[in-house]
This record gives structure tokens, C-alpha cells and sequence, in this order.
């Protein structure tokens, strides 16, 4: 006896198959022009149906049954899971089956009857969670979790890497001894046992939990077939990631927000491989939307869902972060080649879907791209250089994929004399541009160093000096003239004196319209802006939980004495941003 997972399929109400994988045709046999129960054993149909119906009348998102394939000469039993589609295609509710096989090598029994249809459904019925498989004759072990609405590979490789190197670090102590057991039996092939283990290796946390590891082996001649099943022990089960603890997304199949960044989180934690960020979006969607209207702007995004899900396979999850906005973690990529054949497939299968369906109608996507821990350590900094990374997609044209790499991406620019001149014009005149990028680009993006922020900010109001202090004045950022730096506190205005912080207004704003106006009042400040040949100021006070955070200071050398209110509104903005983000808002 052997277990075999086999494939996927989507037929329509009909029962008309639509779609399927080389290896459901394969195993089957079907016709691409048949439906599903040509390979149904023939006193099973109805009870397929029956499923079918349920499924689609009673308005039902999943359901399953257990039947036999039709064969003379082996006893097939198949379990087929069932979920409806989010979108119609042609008016007809396409269903999404995926099948799993047991296949008995022996012929029937004399009597020509099946065997016990029970044993095979409690046999399937430990299909669940967090399923295990070990070929005994190739070696190789596969872990599959079910998430959501989505499938994903946890491991994949030989036994013995699995037992040597992949859980020892994953186990507490009081388990390497019953983990020592339960390697022991599945390597003999016993027939049926079951382990309590201490690990992390299937929490959404870094604390150790117990799982209960449930195994029933099926023999084939010399070889063997150990098929296993984990699940979070009984009174441990708020602390697992199970399925129930990722939410799908309100609009589209896949992942919510919340969701797909925990699970990026876990694999970071937990993936002993490379794990791949990926950001992607639909370039002009709002144009798609206007023009077209929303609902089929709504099914672009269904359709762009099972594009990629269908590209993904096992190898990672997707989510929505946003819009049209999608995460895609990637957990089973083995090499360069493989990532961006993937990124491939999707970018062109996106891009022709679509092409021709609609007069004007033009579809393609953007995609950026970091590694963890290659390119950080962290899910914030991946996630920040892969954010990035479409940001710059976008920029080259989109309708293309790009991969940080830190020798091209981390590498400056400089400009030419002529160039940062021709810079410096446009800055001037695009002030409110300058803030929308300090915005969009520094605090919510976070994909460009403050270093940049300051240079165009200091371009665009003339300003000659800019000054951050924070972390209860322990931190010190500067800009003076055309030199950066970064621990700037020599010369830097660090003992408040008296009056100092009395002197912003309740937008916690001070501004020196020329150095004579502080001279009695801040002495200390004056001395430092007569050393430092500034003559106006604007200072922005930065708050957290009511209490002074730092400042920001943008100052001017040149003798003209008032500020405009129009800078003023603008400066207060920025120092509002910085602070923003130094609170971590």
C-alpha cells in the first residue's frame, strides 16, 4: 500500500473539467474533454455528488469526501477536497478540487469486495494541520502545512538532514530523547505510533510547546511509507500556529494583512533556508478602475490572486498589505535561477491574462525583492529594502521585477556639478513636491536614508544648516552646508537654558526672525549662532508621551530677518514627520 498526492483540478458546475496539473492526468487518465466521474468508481459517483451539491447550493466555501477510483485491477481510495472559487468564470462557479490517493498493489478480495470504507476514512481523517510524509525508499521527508486557504512546503529533504540538522536546535531538552525514539520508528517503519515533542519549530512564537506527533506507516513490498500528522497538544493549542490563527483577507482569498506579516515574521524565525520577501502591485490599477469601473477592477485582483497562488504552488504564501498591494513569502526557493523564474512566470502570466480581453485594457505588475537574513535581520529592514525595491520597479518603467542587490542598490550616484545645480532649480520650485517625498519616502515607506531628506530639504528652502537632536539629546544628526553627519555634537545646542523650551508655541514651534531677537532672552543660543554665523532659525520641538523627545532645527546664514508663513507651515510638517518617526508611528 502506498500514499500518493497527485495533483489538482477546477471543473465547473457541470462537473466539465476546466483545468488541471500533468499529474492528475497522469494518475487519472482523463479525458480533457470528460468530467470528474469518468474516474470515479461507478457506485461512488453519487456520493461525490452529493458532496458537489452541498458545496455549491447550501453555499459552503469547503467541503470533502472519500471515494474509489474506477480501476479493475487496484483498490483506490481518494480523498477530494473541494473549495469554491472567489470569482465566476463565464457565468459558472468554478470549484477547485486537490486529491490525495491511497492505492492498495493487491487485487481485490476473492469475493470481489472492497474493503472497509471506515479504515479509510479515519486513515484520511488524520489529514490535517501539519502533515508529514517519509519515503523510506528514496529517503526523502516532506512537511506540509495548510494555511488558510494556501498550502506551504516546511521542509523538504532527506530524513536524515531533517533529524541531524534541522530539529536538534528546534527541541527542548526534555524531548531529545523521545525525538531520538520517534526518528528510530519511523526509520524501522513500525506500523503505528505516536510522540509528544517540545519544540519551536511549529509555534508562532520562540517558546518551546508541546506537539503531538500521530504516525501510520503503509507498506509496499521492501519499502515503506510513514505518514504522519502534527498538531499542538491538548491545553497547548492557543500557542500554535495553526491555520485558525491566520484571518483571510476580506476581498481577495489569500492572507490579511496582519496575517501574512506574522507568517513572514514565523518563517524568518523558524525557515533554516533563505527566505524571500516579495512586494508586488498592479501597475495603473486606478486607471483600470476608472476606466472599466470597480467591479471588474475587483476581478482583475481575484484573477491576479490565483495567477500567482497558481505560480507559488508550495513554495511560499501570499497576502494583501494594501490595495492592490500583495506580500508573497517565499520559503522553498533553492536558488537565484529558481526566483526568478518564478518572478518571471508571474510578471508575463499577469501581463498576457489580460492582453486583448478589453479595448484600452492593459495589465501588468511591479516587483520588488530581499532576502532574509541575507539582506537583513530583521522583517522591518527586508521588508523596507524589498519596498524599496518596487519603488525603484516603478520608477524604471515598471511591468518588471527587481532583486536588491547591495553592490548595485547600495552604491551612490554622485552627480555632476551641472546635474546637482539643474537638482537644486527643481527643488526650489517643488517644495510641496520635497515634502510628499519626506513623507511618502522617509516615513511611511522608509526606503531612503534621512541623509537624502536633509540634502533635498536644505535645496529646496535655502537653507544652510539642519540640526536633529533626539533620544534625549544622546542622538545628533546635521546637515552644514554640503557635510553630513551623523554624531554631530560639537557645536551642537545641548544644555537648554533657561526659557528655551517656554519659548515654542502650542504648534511647539519657535522661530528666530534674526539673532538679535534672543539675544537677552537665550544668550547661550545666541553666542552659538553668532559662532556658527547663522541668523534666522526655525526650531520644532518633537514630542513623545508629552515629554520634549528633541528638536529639529532648519537655520539660514543669509541677513534676510522674517521667515514666511508659508515656510513656516512647511518646516512644521517636516519636524511633525521627523517625529512621526522617531516614535515609531
Amino acid at each position: 500500500m502506498e500514499f500518493v498526492y497527485y495533483g489538482t483540478a477546477t471543473i465547473d458546475e457541470a462537473l466539465q473539467l476546466r483545468k488541471s496539473d500533468e499529474i492528475f492526468f497522469s494518475f487519472m487518465g482523463a479525458n480533457i474533454y470528460g468530467t470528474v466521474v469518468d474516474f470515479i468508481h461507478e457506485q461512488d459517483i453519487e456520493r461525490f455528488q452529493s458532496a458537489f451539491r452541498e458545496l455549491i447550493k447550501e453555499e459552503r466555501s469547503k467541503n470533502k469526501v472519500v471515494v474509489r477510483k474506477r480501476d479493475d485491477s487496484k483498490e483506490t481510495w481518494l480523498l477530494i477536497n473541494m473549495s469554491k472559487k472567489k470569482h465566476e468564470l463565464n457565468d459558472v462557479t468554478p470549484v477547485h478540487l486537490e486529491f490525495y490517493a491511497i492505492t492498495d498493489d493487491k487485487s481485490l478480495s476473492e469475493d470481489g469486495t472492497w474493503r472497509d470504507r471506515e479504515v479509510y476514512e479515519a486513515f484520511f481523517g488524520m489529514m490535517s494541520g501539519t502533515m508529514l510524509l517519509y519515503d523510506s525508499e528514496s529517503g526523502q521527508l516532506d512537511i506540509r502545512a495548510g494555511i488558510a486557504d494556501q498550502t506551504l512546503s516546511l521542509y523538504h529533504g532527506t530524513f536524515e538532514d531533517w533529524r541531524d540538522s534541522f530539529m536538534p536546535e528546534k527541541l527542548a531538552k526534555v524531548s531529545l530523547k523521545e525525538f531520538d525514539i520517534l526518528c528510530k520508528n519511523m526509520k524501522a517503519g513500525n506500523s503505528a505510533f505516536q510522540h509528544t515533542i517540545e519544540t519551536n519549530a511549529f509555534s508562532k512564537d520562540e517558546d518551546m510547546h508541546s506537539f503531538s506527533f500521530r504516525f501510520r506507516t503503509m507498506a509496499s513490498g521492501s519499502s515503506f511509507r510513514v505518514l504522519g500528522c502534527i498538531t499542538p497538544d491538548a491545553g497547548d493549542s492557543e500557542n500554535i500556529a495553526e491555520s485558525s490563527d491566520y484571518v483571510m483577507d476580506s476581498g481577495l482569498p489569500i492572507l490579511d494583512k496582519r496575517s501574512i506579516i506574522n507568517f513572514a515574521k514565523g518563517a524568518f524565525r523558524t525557515n533554516q533556508e533563505s527566505t524571500y520577501l516579495v512586494i508586488m502591485d498592479l501597475d495603473n490599477f486606478k486607471t483600470v478602475n476608472d476606466t472599466f469601473g470597480h467591479l471588474f477592477g475587483d476581478e482583475v485582483l481575484l484573477r491576479t490572486v490565483e495567477i500567482v497562488k497558481n505560480c507559488i504552488g508550495r513554495m511560499g504564501m501570499l497576502g494583501r498589505i494594501g490595495g492592490d498591494e500583495l506580500m508573497i513569502v517565499l520559503t522553498s526557493i533553492e536558488s537565484q535561477v529558481e526566483l526568478r523564474n518564478l518572478l518571471r512566470s508571474i510578471r508575463t502570466d499577469i501581463e498576457w491574462s489580460f492582453k486583448g480581453e478589453r479595448e484600452g485594457l492593459n495589465v501588468t505588475c511591479s516587483i520588488g525583492v530581499a532576502v532574509y537574513p541575507d539582506n537583513g535581520n530583521s522583517y522591518d529592514k527586508v521588508f523596507q529594502l524589498a519596498d524599496r525595491m518596487l519603488y525603484i520597479a516603478k520608477n524604471k518603467g515598471k511591468n518588471r521585477y527587481i532583486i536588491y542587490t547591495p553592490e548595485i542598490h547600495d552604491a551612490p550616484v554622485p552627480l555632476s556639478n551641472e546635474e546637482w545645480k539643474t537638482k537644486v532649480n527643481t527643488l526650489k520650485d517643488d517644495k510641496v513636491g520635497v515634502i510628499q517625498r519626506l513623507v511618502e519616502e522617509y516615513l511611511v515607506r522608509k526606503i531612503v536614508p534621512i541623509e537624502t531628506e536633509f540634502r533635498e530639504l536644505a535645496a529646496g528652502f535655502e537653507l544652510d544648516e539642519i540640526t536633529m537632536v533626539y533620544d534625549g539629546k544622546s542622538s545628533v544628526v546635521s546637515l552644514i552646508g554640503d557635510v553630513y553627519t551623523d554624531n554631530a555634537k560639537e557645536d551642537c545646542y545641548l544644555d537648554y537654558e533657561e526659557g528655551f523650551t517656554e519659548s515654542f508655541d502650542n504648534h511647539n514651534v519657535m522661530v528666530v526672525n534674526g539673532r538679535f531677537n534672543i539675544e537677552g532672552k537665550l544668550p547661550q543660543l545666541c553666542s552659538l549662532f553668532e559662532k556658527k554665523g547663522i541668523e534666522s532659525a526655525l526650531f520644532y520641538k518633537m514630542m513623545k508621551s508629552n515629554n520634549m523627545i528633541g528638536y529639529v532645527m532648519f537655520a539660514k546664514k543669509s541677513r534676510r530677518q522674517m521667515w514666511s508663513e508659508y515656510e513656516k507651515d512647511m518646516l512644521t510638517c517636516v519636524g511633525k514627520v521627523m517625529e512621526l518617526s522617531l516614535s515609531g508611528k
